[in-house]
């Protein structure tokens, strides 16, 4: 059996290690051009857990690279797959390349290729909010300067009178600095309507405006913020999942059950997601189940 993986971000990169340990024959296949981009979601998220999403990605890459660097491979973006018929699937990439699987799973996020293909009436919903997030780089003369409140790692909520509200997390350990993340979260029909479509510069000082009755505090992490985090997220999530045929092809993550950030569960659903695809196809290696009574069993658990 030979699973591929379209995206190497936290969801698919568990799932590989759990194969890798089982002895299943899987490869991983990533758009991005090589690991120093980050795979990681926007700033706005902060996982309920004792790790980061980015440092867990670096570990997860980390573990692989040190079993083969040909486990993960970067710089290929996925087009489109067809069904064969000896029950394998084939997967083609923009760069004219193809590969060939037993299973074919599509970690690739909230926009997810795979999906489109396999699902193309599934589609998010808008919830009508967008979130202005980013990330403020704790330095020790900054650490000084902010209330304990904002750098104890606590997720404050902060919903003054007015439009808008804002939250923040202190976080950072392993190779990644020690950062805020911040987030201010509007309806769309009180943010301009442009928001979306706003550079780094101007989503800042929208926030300054609409923050300025604030406490100073939250003004200064706004404008000391490093402005390449800075992004304009509008909040979609998807809808309750009904029961599909099971074929040999999946997904997992957030390219299946996707919600919005806020929550801080993306993360951990796709750790649950690839523990659960793992035992599953395990109990295919070993002869207890078919593959497709195996992904019949994943997709009931990963919709429960």
């Amino acid at each position: 059996m030979r699973v591929l993986i379209i995206g190497a971000g936290v969801g698919g990169l568990t799932l590989a290690h759990g194969l890798h340990k089982a002895g299943i024959e899987f490869l991983v296949i990533e758009r991005q051009v090589d690991k120093t981009e980050n795979l990681a979601r926007p700033a706005l998220e902060v996982e309920r857990s004792a790790v980061g999403r980015l440092e867990l990605h670096e570990v997860l890459l980390e573990g692989l690279d040190s079993v083969s660097c040909d486990l993960v491979q970067w710089g290929r973006t996925f087009v489109r797959y067809e069904q064969l018929t000896d029950g394998l699937l084939r997967a083609y990439f923009s760069d004219g390349t193809w590969e060939a699987c037993h299973l074919l799973v599509g970690a690739d996020g909230p926009e997810s290729p795979v999906r489109r293909q396999y699902m193309p009436d599934l589609d998010r919903m808008d919830l009508g909010i967008h979130a202005i997030a980013g990330r403020y780089i704790l330095e020790d003369e900054r650490i000084q300067n902010l209330p304990i409140e904002l750098i104890s790692g606590a997720l404050n909520n902060i919903a003054p009178s007015g439009k808008g509200w804002m939250f923040t997390s202190a976080w950072g350990s392993g190779q990644s600095s020690h950062y805020i993340v911040w987030a201010y979260v509007v309806p769309i029909k009180d943010s301009a309507p442009v928001l979306d479509q706003m550079p780094g510069f101007d989503l800042r000082d929208h926030v300054l405006h609409n923050i300025e009755e604030w406490s100073p505090k939250l003004s200064e992490v706004v404008e000391g913020n490093d402005m390449s985090t800075i992004k304009c997220l509008p909040l979609r999530t998807m809808p309750n999942l009904k029961p599909w045929k099971p074929s040999n092809i999946t997904l997992l993550g957030d390219a299946i059950h996707n919600m919005t950030p806020i929550g801080g569960m993306g993360a951990n659903t796709a750790l649950r997601d690839a523990e659960v695809l793992t035992r599953c196809l395990v109990d295919v290696a070993a002869g207890r189940l078919e593959l497709i009574e195996a992904v019949t069993h994943y997709e009931a658990e990963m919709r429960a």
